[in-house]
């Protein structure tokens, strides 16, 4: 019931801002939030994703947000606010590694940083809307803070999707490239992992030594590091996958 009302709020809080899409601003917050609740995180951090522009996108306060959703609420949709305010204060010369550190340090929620980070691959993944030098901006704020940042928390499916679609926008050609590559092997690449997932477990039975096998492709943007730190074509890079 809470979250059905803080969708209704936050629906009537942005009626009037339209994305850079065109879409109505309501799918943002939605997406935000749909991100959150695959983290299988809780009700108040999911209210909060759904009103985490609320105070800084309209004339909201933080005082109306706890009188209806409790001190919880408001207090993680005011950290998501700090943030945003420091990213926009942000200097070029300031080093990337003490901002993730600060960003930590002033956040008393990790939660706070969670609803960012859904924010933040949301936002990526309608960059192409934007103008190219809030483009590059956004790029280069998603692969110094806040794709390390989800790595820091563990969450390495969404570290890939940001480092991913950041390259996406730095470097299209090499993108759609490895996208192209990567296709046409996938097939391949499939039945290969399960042969050697197969073959470890069977070796690992003959030992009698209990293990559990997992398996990936190498996500883009970590293929391109390879390619541009070891001065190597595509064809030229044979670590694809992974086995641990």
């Amino acid at each position: 019931l809470k979250i059905m009302q803080a969708a209704r709020w936050a629906q009537d809080i942005h009626m009037d801002h339209p994305r850079a899409s065109g879409e109505p601003y309501l799918i943002h917050p939605i997406k935000v939030a749909e991100i959150l609740i695959d983290l299988e995180m809780d009700a108040d951090t999911t209210i909060s994703a759904l009103l985490h522009d609320a105070i800084e996108d309209s004339n909201t306060t933080r005082t109306d947000i706890e009188n209806q959703f409790g001190t919880a609420v408001a207090d993680l949709v005011e950290g998501v606010t700090k943030i945003s305010i420091i990213q926009a204060k942000r200097k070029s010369v300031q080093k990337s590694e003490t901002i993730r550190k600060m960003l930590l340090a002033m956040t008393k929620d990790i939660r706070v940083i969670l609803i960012k980070l859904a924010d933040k691959l949301h936002n990526m993944s309608t960059l192409e809307h934007l103008a190219v030098e809030k483009q590059k901006k956004t790029v280069a704020e998603c692969l110094d803070i806040y794709a390390p940042l989800a790595d820091r928390l563990g969450i390495f499916w969404l570290k890939a999707e940001l480092e991913d679609l950041s390259l996406k926008f730095l470097n299209p050609p090499v993108y759609e490239q490895i996208r192209q590559y990567l296709t046409r092997k996938k097939t391949e690449r499939a039945e290969y992992l399960v042969d050697i997932q197969s073959a470890v477990r069977t070796a690992a039975d003959e030992e009698q030594v209990d293990v559990e096998v997992t398996a990936r492709a190498k996500h883009f943007y970590s293929i391109y590091r390879k390619m541009k730190y070891r001065d190597k074509n595509l064809a030229e890079i044979y670590d694809l996958l992974g086995i641990r």
